[in-house]
């Protein structure tokens, strides 16, 4: 496989340039609505949609990082796959996403039963046949890896290095949403504690306040 870093599009054939520029002006457009989602279950929820969308594949699907255990939770799947795989958790390293996840770098496997890594049991738990296999990291700020995103059997031909190189790229965008929205709920609970602790601390003060008045009578 070449490094998607070298992908070129002068030397590409007109026709695949100009699908290779209109998919990535959809990708940049998708960008926007992505950063816009606050509630995380919307926002993986609109992650998996454009994945095998954009992608052209059968399913998609989306796993976070247990930072405790190293676990992959697999958060949402895509509407053709078995929702019994949502909250399925895979061990450290098990797995093509395992393994992803581990090693931090991206793959491409044109044929699962040829690959040592690929774990059935998915397979046999969603009854979905898994014959082709694209798996990304995602990345947080500090470069650590938070999850990751793939998507499964394309629809037409095999996964390349520019639906690779487009992957990535989202994968980037998503992890960078996940994070935002992560924060954003941090924030929001932080906030709403600092709310309700000024409430009670005005309702003693009232209550004080009261008192002195009770007291000067």
């Amino acid at each position: 496989m070449t490094n998607i870093e070298s992908l070129d599009i002068e030397k590409m054939e007109h026709q695949e340039a100009l699908q290779y520029v209109k998919r990535f002006k959809v990708l940049m457009e998708i960008n926007a609505s992505i950063n816009s989602a606050m509630d995380l279950e919307v926002l993986l929820r609109t992650i998996i949609d454009i994945a095998a969308s954009i992608m052209n594949a059968e399913a998609s699907s989306l796993a976070l990082r247990e930072a405790s255990t190293g676990e992959l939770v697999f958060h949402i799947v895509s509407e053709d796959s078995n929702k019994s795989l949502e909250s399925l958790r895979l061990p450290k390293g098990q797995g093509i996403a395992g393994w992803v996840a581990e090693h931090g770098e991206p793959v491409i496997v044109p044929d699962v039963s040829k690959d040592e890594r690929f774990y059935s049991g998915v397979d046999k738990k969603s009854d979905f046949v898994t014959r082709s296999i694209m798996c990304v990291p995602m990345r947080r700020s500090g470069d650590s890896v938070i999850g990751v995103l793939q998507v499964l059997n394309k629809k037409e031909d095999t996964f390349d290095d520019q639906d690779l190189l487009l992957f990535s790229s989202l994968a980037n965008i998503a992890a960078i949403a996940i994070e935002n929205s992560q924060l954003y709920h941090i924030l929001q609970q932080t906030m709403d504690k600092l709310k309700a602790d000024n409430t009670r601390l005005n309702n003693i003060l009232g209550q004080l306040k009261q008192s002195e008045e009770e007291v000067k009578r």
